[in-house]
């Protein structure tokens, strides 16, 4: 039976989204805050600012996001 403690060299580290570029790119118009993802600002807004978005608040993804429509997800088509 293996341990479920493992040798740190075994372990598999994970990257986590902005976090190690700390890119914080969505930021709250109303007190300067800003934050790395939009759930985040979200709820500071609905908290502090009685859920009414303050002008000039910026909710733009990420850089390393594409900005052109959705993902494609699922089969891709074929190409005639």
């Amino acid at each position: 039976m293996m341990s479920s403690l493992q040798p740190q060299s075994i372990k598999i580290s994970k990257m986590h989204r902005n976090s190690s570029l700390g890119m914080r790119s969505f930021a709250c118009g109303g007190c300067s805050k800003t934050y790395k993802s939009y759930p985040a600002l979200y709820l500071h807004i609905k908290r502090k600012h009685g859920g009414v978005k303050p002008p000039n608040t910026i909710t733009m993804k990420s850089l390393d996001s594409p900005t052109e429509g959705p993902t494609p997800t699922g089969r891709p088509h074929k190409v005639k």
